[in-house]
């Protein structure tokens, strides 16, 4: 860590001595504060909840703001044609660039560690461990949107969206406590919680930096296969499924419960991924000619050069189908019955209506000269999903309003085959504007 140079150069240009000084001084006064109004169960909390401000939220803003800061200042470029490797390059962003937020809330850590074994025991030390993980995973969670938001231009207003993840921290963990509040109910197993939260904690914080550290792979053009996303993926479903398990019932088995936050995780974030990665014209082309065996590669070079929210909507369609037929059916019979029936139809469904948005992006992603593609599917997809169907609605056009969006109007099979017909038309035409694209490209 210490021989890192994008950790030392932070460390060089944001550990001031009046930070080095300030830090403590003003978390003391805090603490004394706390200690002469209350008890030592105040200053132990009061110790967490400074933690929590200066090293999670922050330590955060740093996080995400270190790549835009970077482009702001025209230095993003020379840290790409630098030495550095996609992992020393995350690892310095993560803990180089809120270097300043860890050294103001070990200060308060450190009195939680201290006051805390009064009201927590042995349990103290898990919580701050858990507390620190936590921290680190946000941290690098808030690297990759900063370099995603950078990537689209917006690095001046990027830093207000890691909020949203300091508010996950503290509202996702209590609701899956269970009935007796110190276990968690995971696959049947009642785990004590601050052990299922520290470990939880540790693996969120290695996908996280894994995911910081690939991030910066494709702006270093390092040349990657897509299996850590799916990974990750198939993590969320084993870990969100173990808790769901016990809120499912017995009518769901534990392979469909996997499979469901498999499919969730793999459509919500095909959708991140679509507006987030550029897609142009030229990857297209890239792909078509090494299918056809004019460039070298194979399906290796395929697989590299299809942006990831491709692989993500092929394996919500995967996710699907396994539901469709893995758990329940027997046989071609069982099948076709399940077909039939809304709740096994409407994994289906959303996976069309992924596939016909990611074919309306595409119409605008492919064109000759793209602006905004991102923006402007938005923008239609607001119409198409929202307004649209609400003015049908109010102006007594129910078959229309059905026609377009039929989510919630009918059953899930008839859902499926209108988005089925509707990504049709989207993938047509984004072909045809790319094929027009390249006819172009060749008479000029």
């Amino acid at each position: 860590m210490v021989l890192n140079p994008e950790f030392r150069r932070y460390c060089w240009l944001e550990l001031t001595p009046h930070r080095l000084i300030a830090a403590p001084l003003i978390a003391g006064l805090i603490l004394v504060l706390v200690g002469a109004a209350g008890s030592t169960d105040a200053l132990s909390t009061a110790g967490l909840i400074g933690f929590a401000v200066c090293a999670l939220a922050y330590g955060g803003f740093l996080a995400m703001g270190a790549t835009p800061e970077e482009v702001r200042e025209r230095t993003w470029d020379f840290q790409r044609m630098s030495a550095l490797t996609p992992s020393q390059l995350a690892f310095g962003k993560v803990f180089g660039a809120p270097v300043v937020g860890w050294y103001a809330g070990a200060w308060f850590l450190a009195a939680f560690i201290l006051f805390g074994p009064q009201k927590h025991g042995f349990d103290t030390l898990l919580i701050a461990a858990t507390a620190v993980f936590t921290t680190v995973a946000l941290h690098a969670t808030a690297v990759i949107l900063g370099t995603l938001a950078a990537r689209a231009g917006m690095a001046k207003n990027s830093g207000a969206v890691f909020f949203l993840f300091v508010i996950w921290t503290f509202a996702i963990p209590a609701q899956w406590m269970g009935e007796d509040q110190h276990l968690t109910q995971w696959w049947g197993l009642a785990i004590p919680r601050y052990w299922f939260f520290l470990v939880s904690s540790m693996l969120f914080a290695g996908w996280a930096w894994m995911g910081a550290a690939r991030t910066f792979a494709v702006d270093l053009r390092v040349r990657q296969l897509p299996w850590a996303w799916l990974a990750f993926c198939l993590f969320l479903g084993v870990w969100g499924g173990g808790l769901l398990d016990a809120k499912a019932g017995a009518h769901a088995s534990r392979v469909a419960v996997v499979l469901l936050v498999f499919l969730l995780a793999t459509g919500l974030g095909a959708y991140a991924l679509l507006l987030s990665e550029k897609t142009q014209a030229i990857t297209v082309k890239r792909v078509l000619r090494t299918l056809a065996g004019e460039l070298e590669g194979g399906m290796e070079r395929v697989l590299q050069s299809l942006p990831l929210w491709s692989v993500s909507l092929c394996a919500t369609w995967v996710a699907a189908l396994l539901l469709l037929v893995a758990p329940w059916s027997t046989g071609w019979i069982g099948v076709i019955q399940d077909i039939a029936t809304e709740g096994k139809a409407m994994p289906l469904a959303l996976a069309a209506m992924l596939t016909r948005d990611a074919g309306l992006y595409c119409i605008f992603a492919l064109a000759r000269f793209p602006r905004r593609p991102a923006t402007a599917t938005i923008m239609y997809l607001v119409l198409l999903d929202g307004v649209l169907p609400g003015l049908m609605g109010v102006a007594g056009l129910k078959t229309v309003s059905f026609l377009v969006f039929p989510l919630g109007q009918a059953s899930a099979l008839g859902a499926l085959a209108i988005f089925l017909v509707q990504a049709a038309v989207t993938w047509t035409i984004a072909w045809w504007r790319w094929s027009e694209g390249q006819k172009t490209d060749l008479t000029t």
